[in-house]
């Protein structure tokens, strides 16, 4: 009997085809820390460049999420999830097949731009198909795909870097985005999650570019800071660069009549607490994902499946907890 996707179930097809893109995208954010350890050794690289790999596709994402999601309420949200599975799928091959560190950091940042298309698209969709007497069940479990994304990338890919080695953790992206850009082509209906103000809104140039050029100088500034003299020129600089676009922000939002970032949301106090909330919440989770592998792999010296399976509990616990508290 076929799979009827475009039934009464069809929003929860619609929130399946979403969530491997979520998984995809935040398994890739923790899955390269465990294995970074195997990836120095390989390439015989320094940390300070290696970390790059991780930084890469954190930076890219974070500087591209608003711009993207705006473009896609523009043009489309399907078109652009079919293209974030392609070209994640395409990045994670090109990953799997990089000779040298430099072509890896590259490669993982055009990973990170299929990333931040599939990530920018989610709670859009996922908010246009479910009615609001299920919309916060749905939000839920894809919240709670985040967060099990995060948390069992360091499980998997020490189980896979210990059994296939470190590219194979870029390889098994690609049939799984195959079958995301099977999916968003067949499950999507274009007119249940299209903006209603598709082809009717402008793109805000300037505050795209003040975002990114923030977004980006604020990282390149505390990465290259923590690795030696916070006074050298290029630091001070880069967060100069930071402190001011991002100060220009709010400034430049307020003015123009389309922004990307409606500074009234700010108003709702549920919205704002959520959001620190959140942040707290994911800073203390990336810290202790990118930390932990290097403290149990280089100081205690597990192996990568140890230090894998010693991280475990961490996803199993999210895994229970989020779906009752969403």
């Amino acid at each position: 009997m076929p799979l009827n996707v475009h039934g009464d179930n069809h929003r929860w097809w619609v929130l399946g085809t979403v969530g491997i893109g979520i998984f995809m995208s935040t398994l890739d954010a923790s899955i390269v820390n465990i294995s970074l350890p195997t990836i120095m050794g390989y390439f015989k690289a320094s940390l300070a460049l290696s970390e790059w790999v991780i930084l890469s596709y954190l930076l890219v994402i974070t500087g591209l999420l608003l711009p993207l999601g705006r473009l896609a309420d523009m043009m489309g949200r399907k078109k652009i999830l079919r293209l974030g599975f392609m070209v994640f799928s395409l990045g994670s091959a090109l990953c799997a097949l990089s000779q040298n560190p430099p072509q890896l950091i590259l490669f993982r940042s055009l990973q990170a731009v299929g990333a931040a298309m599939l990530m920018a698209n989610s709670f859009a969709i996922i908010t246009a198909v479910f009615p609001s007497t299920e919309r916060g069940r749905a939000l839920g479990i894809n919240g709670t795909i985040v967060a099990i994304g995060f948390t069992v990338g360091p499980t998997l890919g020490g189980i896979l870097v210990s059994t296939l080695g470190w590219r194979s953790i870029f390889y098994v992206n690609v049939p799984v985005g195959i079958m995301g850009t099977i999916m968003a082509a067949f499950v999507l209906k274009e007119h249940l999650v299209s903006s209603p103000l598709e082809n009717k809104q402008s793109f805000d140039f300037l505050g795209a570019a003040l975002i990114v050029t923030g977004l980006t100088a604020l990282l390149l500034g505390l990465t290259m800071g923590q690795e030696g003299d916070w006074g050298r020129p290029h630091v001070i600089v880069e967060l100069a660069v930071a402190a001011t676009t991002l100060a220009l922000v709010p400034l430049w939002e307020a003015r123009t009549s389309q922004p990307l970032i409606d500074l009234t949301l700010f108003k709702n106090r549920l919205f704002s607490f959520g959001n620190i909330v959140g942040f707290l919440s994911f800073l203390g989770m990336s810290a202790n994902l990118f930390l932990m592998p290097f403290f149990l792999q280089l100081s205690l010296g597990y192996s990568p499946l140890h230090a894998g399976l010693l991280m475990t509990p961490t996803a199993l616990a999210i895994t229970v907890v989020a779906p009752l508290s969403g």
